[in-house]
Order: C-alpha cells, then structure tokens, then sequence
C-alpha cells in the first residue's frame, strides 16, 4: 500500500498520524475537563451557595419560631416590644436569603422547591401575627401558648418541610454533580490512559515503519552509487586503455617523423650535390666560351657539344626544380605530420 510512496511522503504521513493522535488525545482531555469546569462550577457557584442560603432560611426559620415562645413569655411591654424588634430584623434577614438563594436557581424543580417555602413561610407568618402575637401582647400567655400550639406549630411543621424539602433537593444535585465530576475524572483517566497507550504503540509502529522505509532508501541509494562507480571505474579503465593506445600511436608517429627528417636529410644532401653539379656546368661554360673566343674554328667545332651540353643543362635545372619541389612538398608532410603529432600528444 505504501511501496509507492517516496520517502518525503511516508515522513510526512508519519507525522501526520502522530499530530493527530496527539490532537485526538488533547481534544479527549479538553472536552473531559470542559465537563468536570462545567459541573464544578454547577457545584461551588449554584449547589454550595443554595445549600448554605437554604440552611440559613432554616435556621433563620427555627429562630423565629423560638422568638414566638420567648414573647408569650415575656411579661412586660417593654421585652415584647424589643422580641418583636428581633422577629422583625429576621425577617429582613430571611427575605435577604431567600433573594439570594433565587439567583442560583437553574431549574424549574427548585423554583418550585422555594415557592413552597414561600408560600408556608407565609402561612406561618400569618398565624403569627394574627393569631400568636396578638393575645401575647394583651399578656394572655395561657391563649396565645394554646394558639401557638394549635396553630403555629403546625404552620411551623410545613414551613420546616418545605425548608427540608428544598435542601434535600440542592444535597441530590450537588450528589449528582460530585458523581458526575467523579465519573469524568475516571473516564478522563482511563482514556487519557489509553490514548497514552494508543499513542505510544501508533509511534513505535511508525517508527519501526519509518526506520524500514529509510533503510529500504539507504540501500537502494547505496547500490545506486556503487553500481554509478563501478561504472565509472570500468569507463576509466577503457580511458586508460585509450590513451595508453594513443600514446602507443604517438610515439610510432614519432618515429615515422624521425624516418621521414632523415630521408629530407638525405635528399638535402642530394639537392645540394646537384647544385655543385650545376655550378661546375656553368663554370665549364665560361671555359668553353674563353675557348671559342680564342679560336673560332674550334667554337665552331664545339657548337653542337655546347648545344648538347645546354640541352643536358636544361634537363639538370628541371631536375633541380622538381627536387626542389619535391622538398617543398616533403616539408610540407613534415610539418602536418609534425602538427598531427603535437594533436596528438595533446590528447
């Protein structure tokens, strides 16, 4: 499947599949920890804080309740009036958290949770006020102890219900979020786990697989350079070969040349013999003129000799002309034949 690709290719597919099983594995993590953020926050900014609100509504609740009995007990205006004070300010306290608790509100079972508390916080308050409190400020503390009996403790009863009810409902989401969070951190663990795993064997097998490729390109390389040098070897060879035959042919032009500059030598010597020749005919003809001139008769006697020595001078000059030509041409031979050789030895 992957002999076809070059070596550049099966670098760049190894560092492919490795990047992206790493970036699988980073994605895997972030999406894990995106979740357990997300429940964490779920936790500490919404679950925690209602909790807490929900357990100050109810404590603030049962003080409340305690302050009811503390004014039946009461026997002057002036403590009544300062219990009424504290119900008051808790009051103010309880609508506070309430207000507070609202706002971590994310879903409908919960805002119905405090409506409830709402509405038999409302009740209790009621029977209060209009039942309890009245006949403990006309000091009929035996009335206003059977009313709160009769009427505020039941109120009462509900409202702490209602209190319960809601902070069970925050305790089974912050239980639900903390399983959530510990289930995401196993499940980020054991894939983390693995995709090491994966990870780790993926990048042995394309090392193995990436250490072959190169090595298979090595060796093919390297069979390639020796047999491109044995190559050149054996063309160096028939090179050496070549030239020790041109070499060989250089020295047999050499000596062609030597034979050739000693027969120019010997024709030299031969022209030159032919010129004496030539002047001694001359200087017989100045004899033989001194002679005619002495004696005209023997001038006469001579004249068909002299014409036969003329005839014979005039073949001897075309002889030495056509030896001189002849040399010419030989020079001529001797000097290709001595630039042939310099080529030659060049090459």
């Amino acid at each position: 499947m992957f002999k076809g690709l070059s070596l550049s290719a099966k670098l760049y597919l190894g560092f492919g599949a490795v990047l992206l099983i790493s970036g699988a594995l980073g994605l895997y993590a972030y999406v894990k920890l995106s979740t357990i953020k997300v429940l964490e926050h779920q936790i500490t900014k919404e679950c925690m804080p209602a909790v807490h609100q929900a357990g100050v509504i109810g404590t603030l609740a049962g003080t409340n309740n305690t302050l009811v009995l503390e004014h039946i007990l009461a026997e002057t205006k002036p403590e009544k009036d300062a219990i009424e004070a504290k119900i008051k300010d808790l009051k103010g306290k309880i609508d506070a958290a309430m207000d507070t608790y609202d706002k971590t509100i994310t879903n409908e079972v919960d805002r119905k949770k405090l409506e409830a508390v709402k509405s038999a916080r409302a009740e209790f308050v009621r029977v209060r006020n209009e039942a309890v409190l009245p006949l403990s400020r006309e000091l009929k503390a035996k009335e206003a102890e059977a009313a709160r009996k009769g009427q505020l403790e039941p109120a009462f009863a509900k409202l702490h219900e209602a209190i319960e009810s809601f902070v069970a409902v925050n305790n089974e989401n912050g239980e639900a979020a903390g399983s959530k969070i510990a289930s995401a951190v196993g499940e980020s663990k054991s894939g983390i786990v693995i995709g090491l795993l994966a990870a780790l064997f993926s990048g042995a097998a394309i090392g193995i697989f990436m250490s072959r490729a190169i090595s298979n390109s090595l060796r093919k390389v390297i069979a390639t350079l020796t047999e491109g040098s044995e190559q050149v070897s054996s063309a160096s060879t028939q090179v050496s070969q070549s030239s020790q035959q041109m070499a060989e042919g250089a020295s047999q032009q050499a000596s062609s040349l030597e034979e050739t500059s000693a027969s120019l030598e010997e024709l030299s010597s031969m022209t030159k013999q032919n010129s004496d020749n030539a002047r001694q005919a001359n200087a017989m003809a100045g004899d033989t003129r001194q002679a005619v001139e002495k004696s005209r008769e023997a001038m006469t006697r001579m004249s068909t000799a002299i014409g036969q020595i003329k005839i014979s001078s005039d073949q001897t000059a075309k002889i030495v002309k056509t030896i001189d030509e002849i040399a010419f041409q030989t020079n001529l031979l001797a000097l290709n034949a001595a630039v042939e050789a310099a080529r030659a030895g060049d090459a």
